[in-house]
């Protein structure tokens, strides 16, 4: 696993897209100072998962956003993207190449991905952790960085080991562990204090599920009297239905037998109906027939003009003659003759074209055969030059280097040229992308949608809240409301006939707030008091109390005839007639807002009573209240209306705040739609950027190739042409030398062979020409024959075809006679036809007027039983209207059933199983457990026992007994979740002290590896010296830190503090060196770690580094020309106006190889 790319844009000095490419070896980024190196550091720290902004050299994490240059606006965002090759399958996933990039919004807002696809921190911590790249960083050694090292506690290097050993994960995983562990704690503590406060909840509730049982016989009493009256209904309904389907029987089987009479008549009609539909239908038919058949008549006497025409104009067609046939045979014949004396020429020229042929290959042979003694004449002109040859060989071998000097001059010419071409051929250098405006204007738009969609969220979470509080207020007004409503007095119709009460007066009056107590309490028991017309009998209304059994408590409206004395009167602000009634009853009466003004106000004369706000009442002699269960009727109405008057408030206001909250989603909708959109556009913006980023880094690259080609291309000119120049003088000196060596006439002692030559060479050619000239005569031939062999296939088709017409005329002469007969057959059958035709109508024309007559009868017939109908419809209505009335009074008692039935199905789903239980016919059993006949008023008087009793009861929490139940097993399951909190806690303990054991295991073999590597490194840097780790506390692996000891050579210290600044440098990079032997990881970034080093230790240094590449790609950045050169590839960074630039250069890649 190695790093391959990385890449930035809009990450602190890179502002424009830029992609570095990395491969397996050693790559340095080089630069001056401030050109932006260290940002390349800080770009894998960040994709990789580094949250702190120190660790970032900057205040703020927004601090990574290219902040703008004096000639470029800053940007909205910053991104980087890492890929890393995975072919070895070492990340935990399964991709042969993982890209992991990080985004940054100026509007805080940050996104990971992994291979495009949405990630979490955590997601890439974890796929990271495993190879040895943590939260921690060890790979990437930063500036400064060795500086911590040598500064920081032993605890803090141990942190080191920690992360390259991968005990980080357990720690975390101990980290959870131990959260969970305080939560569980907390919950603990909060179950157990919901256990005792359940305990203390179930003593009232207790009482309450009693009085809700004595309520529940109660409520079965109600229900058992309400179950016989409904039965006792629902017969008396159903018999009455009976009686009414009775009587519209009879009245159906009155209608139905004077509709049966109206029935046969209609029938009777609708046969003469029929009969005269049929008798019409003949008529119709018969007329239709006398159009047929006089239409057909008059078609059968045009049918033998026509006969008779085409006998008169009938006329045969000429036939072939015999003699045209015998001419075509003739010509047939010529034709013949003409293509075998043509088929025979064209073999002729054939057999010819073959001895041509024959001899084209005998010339063939002898120029073969005098090529051959020419070449042995050219072997045996060789061997006699062998001599000379030896003494002009010198001459040759130097013409011949100073001939490849010149191609070889010319060529790299060639080639100088051609790289100037495709350097002059290459684009311009892109201009830098002036796009940058859009991507600002993108990003705003996203922080502005995405800041709307956070508002748009807030005003949602705001609505809810607000229909939240709402809606607790309104179930708390309609809990006071409802638990108010049975205390509530409510006027009951008491009017049986004798006596008919107003209402009740706590219905007339309006108390000023606050007073209802004092003065529910001054009117005493007439709170509840009924009201009485000045004319109602007073000793009407005592009968009917003492009958019935209930206290009479009643007032008589009517105006004060005397002023009142006392300011209770005030308080009382509406009586609605009752002036005189609450004027007398109030009379004397005065209010205190305590018991020491009550005191006061009764030592005045004319005083008879005081009451206070809370419904004390005194007298001068008499005190009463103190009773924290008075129920009022007058307390309890205004609590009431004001209940019911909140409740309504809340209401509207819960209607207004769900339409909020309507408009609240619906506006998030839209704001978190518009965010996705510009996320999308701005996603497809930087793709498009990137790519064209990588479009203008290829094309630099290419131009960079082209300049080196061309100034190699330039440097190998030169080179030849030195060549050239020295071959040159070598050829001139061994010329001068081979002057004196004789000629050889190499002409004359070839000229017989190369005569003979040429003349077999003449003789092939024109045998040759000869061949192809019988080649075309011999095609020309052929050609010919087969044109004649087809014009004679045409002349003999054409006299087949002549033989085929004369017997076709002959055939069709024959079939003309057979059509003339026939026209003869057909105009004599027609004309008979005709005659048919003329009788046939004569007879359809005399049925016709037959059953017109009997048609006229039955339309006769019809009028008479249609008034015969009539009258019977007429006594059939008055049936029906009898009909109707009974069904009216059927359907009355059937809504009476339907009701009755109703109210029965409220109390019991099986009505005929309640019937027979509770029926009219069932005995009652009385009090005293005897059967007694059933009665209606009994029952009544049972029933409204029974509400009184309940109304006694007052307010019964009828699911007391329910929640007195489910509070009981909630305090058991509480119970039980206590002791199940307490296994996972003692579960978690020992999760704790397993991971314990794999962190003390891990470091254990971590740090003994590393000590070993550290004693070897230590060696190699501080030749003669001697270093070594040691914990501080070896008896605790688990919180243990590691001391560094390093003693140089020809020293005694060995505290690092007292060492000099080369030397504290070199032992902390010993030290990271060490932890990456001993837990190799698959890259190290390192930042001018060497820069305090002198050539001696940096090449000692250098050395390590070359140790490390066998196992891990580094990436150094540096300032030191020697480290340069162990690099295989060079970044180079420079500043322009407050941008980044990149170029980079691939050196050999030979030593990676090796």
């Amino acid at each position: 696993m190695y790093l391959k790319s990385l890449s930035l844009r809009g990450f602190k000095s890179f502002a424009k897209p830029t992609t570095f490419r990395f491969e397996p070896g050693i790559t340095c980024v080089v630069g001056p100072n401030g050109s932006g190196k260290s940002n390349v550091v800080d770009a894998l720290s960040w994709v990789m998962g580094e949250q702190g902004a120190k660790n970032l050299r900057g205040g703020a994490m927004a601090d990574v956003i290219f902040a703008g240059s004096s000639g470029r606006a800053g940007l909205g965002r910053a991104f980087v993207e890492l890929t890393i090759d995975n072919s070895d399958g070492l990340l935990p996933i399964d991709y042969a190449e993982v890209t992991i990039s990080r985004t940054l919004f100026r509007g805080g807002g940050s996104e990971y991905a992994i291979n495009g696809a949405d990630a979490r921190l955590l997601d890439v911590q974890e796929l990271l952790s495993d190879t040895g790249m943590g939260k921690q960083m060890h790979v990437i050694v930063g500036q400064g960085r060795l500086d911590a090292v040598l500064r920081a506690t032993p605890e803090e290097r141990r942190a080191f080991i920690d992360e390259a050993a991968g005990v980080l994960k357990h720690r975390r995983r101990k980290e959870r562990a131990l959260r969970k562990l305080e939560n569980m704690d907390q919950n603990l503590v909060r179950v157990l204090d919901l256990t005792e406060e359940i305990k203390r909840q179930l003593k009232p509730l207790a009482r309450q599920a009693k009085a809700a049982r004595v309520a529940e016989d109660v409520l079965s009493e109600i229900d058992e009297t309400s179950r016989r009256l409904v039965a006792e209904d629902l017969v008396r309904a159903r018999e009455r239905h009976e009686r009414d389907t009775a009587l519209a029987q009879q009245a159906r089987d009155r209608v139905e037998g004077s509709s049966s009479e109206s029935h046969s008549l209609e029938l009777r009609l609708r046969e003469l109906e029929g009969k005269l539909e049929n008798v019409d239908q003949y008529v119709r038919g018969y007329t239709e027939m006398t159009h047929q058949f006089d239409s057909v008549r008059e078609r059968l006497a045009s049918l033998v003009g026509i006969a008779m025409e085409r006998i008169s104009s009938h006329t045969g067609r000429e036939v072939v003659s015999e003699a045209q046939i015998d001419l075509a045979r003739q010509n047939v014949q010529g034709a013949r003759k003409e293509a075998q004396d043509l088929a025979a020429d064209a073999q002729a020229k054939t057999e010819s074209l073959s001895r041509t042929r024959e001899q084209r290959k005998n010339a063939e042979e002898a120029e073969r055969e005098a090529r051959k003694n020419l070449h042995y004449a050219e072997e045996a002109l060789s061997r006699r030059q062998t001599e000379s040859s030896r003494l002009l060989q010198a001459v040759a071998r130097t013409q011949s280097r100073y001939e490849e000097a010149q191609a070889a001059l010319e060529r790299a010419e060639n080639e100088r040229l051609q790289a100037a071409k495709d350097l002059a051929s290459l684009p311009l250098p892109a201009q830098p992308d002036e796009s940058e405006d859009t991507s600002e204007v993108l990003s705003a738009h996203h922080t502005r949608m995405a800041l709307e969609e956070s508002e748009a969220r807030k005003a949602l979470e705001e609505a809810h809240k607000e229909e939240s509080t709402i809606q607790a207020a309104l179930a708390k007004w309609q809990g006071q409301r409802q638990a108010l409503e049975p205390k509530k007095p409510e006027f009951k119709e008491l009017d049986d006939g004798r006596w008919a009460p107003q209402g009740q007066l706590v219905d007339r009056l309006t108390v000023a707030v606050g007073w209802e107590k004092a003065i529910s309490a001054l009117l005493g028991t007439f709170d509840e008091a009924v009201i009485v017309g000045e004319n109602d009998s007073v000793a009407s209304g005592l009968r009917w109390a003492s009958e019935t059994g209930i206290g009479l408590r009643a007032v008589v409206s009517g105006n004060a005839d005397t002023p009142v004395e006392g300011n209770a009167w005030e308080a009382v602000e509406s009586t609605r007639g009752l002036d005189g009634a609450i004027a007398e009853l109030l009379d004397g009466a005065w209010l205190a807002e305590d018991l020491d003004e009550a005191q006061a106000l009764l030592q005045r004369p004319g005083v008879r009573k005081v009451a206070t706000r809370d419904g004390v009442v005194l007298g001068r002699r008499t005190i009463a209240g103190g009773s924290t269960d008075m129920q009022a009727a007058l307390v309890v109405r205004a609590e009431w209306k004001n209940a019911r008057a909140e409740e309504e408030r809340c209401e509207k206001a819960l209607r207004l705040a769900q339409e909020r909250v309507v408009r609240a989603k619906n506006h998030l909708q839209q704001a978190s739609a518009s965010t996705a959109e510009a996320m999308s556009k701005l996603r497809e913006f930087d793709a498009r950027s990137a790519r064209l980023a990588k479009e203008r880094a290829e094309e630099a690259a290419r131009r960079a190739a082209a300049v080196a080609r061309e100034e190699r291309a330039a440097q190998e000119v030169l080179r030849r042409t030195t060549a050239v120049e020295e071959s040159a003088q070598a050829a001139r000196e061994a010329a001068q030398a081979a002057e004196a060596i004789p000629e050889v006439n190499a002409e004359s002692f070839l000229k017989e062979p190369r005569q003979a030559l040429d003349q077999a060479t003449q003789r092939l050619r024109v045998v040759r020409e000869t061949e192809m000239k019988a080649e075309v005569a011999a095609r020309e031939a052929r050609d010919k024959a087969q044109a004649a062999a087809r014009a004679l296939q045409v002349m003999t088709d054409r006299v087949r075809m002549l033989e085929d017409d004369r017997r076709r005329g002959l055939e069709e002469a024959t079939a003309q006679e057979r059509r003339k007969s026939h026209l003869l057959d057909v105009h004599k059958r027609a004309d008979a036809g005709r005659n048919e035709a003329a009788k046939h109508y004569a007879t359809a024309l005399a049925l016709r007027e037959k059953y017109e007559a009997q048609a006229s009868e039955l339309k006769e017939e019809i009028v008479r039983v249609r008034t015969d109908l009539e009258k019977h419809r007429s006594s059939q209505s008055h049936a029906d209207e009898i009909r109707r009335q009974a069904e009216v009074a059927l359907a009355q008692s059937a809504l009476m059933m339907d009701e009755a039935t109703k109210r029965a199905e409220e109390l019991s789903d099986d009505i005929e199983a309640l019937i027979a239980s509770h029926g009219p016919h069932i005995p009652v059993i009385d009090s005293e457990g005897n059967a007694v006949p059933y009665s209606r008023a009994d029952i009544q008087e049972r029933l409204e026992q029974a509400r009184t009793r309940l109304a006694r009861l007052g307010v019964v929490n009828p699911l007391a007994v329910e929640e007195h139940k489910a509070l009981s097993e909630r305090l058991q399951f509480l119970e039980d979740q206590v002791a199940d909190l307490q296994k996972s806690k003692r579960d978690l303990l020992a999760i704790i002290r397993d991971v314990d054991t794999q962190i003390r295991v891990a470091f254990e073999e971590a740090f003994a590896q590393t000590a070993d590597e550290f004693d070897t490194v230590f060696a190699g840097l501080f030749p003669g010296g001697k270093g070594r780790l040691s914990l501080t506390d070896p008896d605790d692996p688990l919180h243990t830190g590691v001391e560094i000891y390093a003693r140089p050579a020809g020293k005694k210290v060995t505290r690092l503090s007292l060492l000099s600044g080369g030397e504290r440098s070199l032992a902390a990079l010993a030290y990271l060196i060490a932890i990456f032997k001993a837990r190799p990881s698959p890259f190290y970034v390192m930042d001018e770690v060497e820069a305090a080093l002198d050539d001696i230790n940096l090449s000692r240094v250098l050395t390590a580094f070359s140790d490390l590449q066998k196992t891990s790609q580094l990436i150094l950045i540096t300032h030191q020309k020697r480290t340069m050169e162990i690099a295989d590839a060079l970044y180079g960074v420079s500043m322009r106006d407050g941008v980044s630039q990149v170029i980079s250069h691939r050196l050999s890649q030979e030593r990676y190889k090796s």
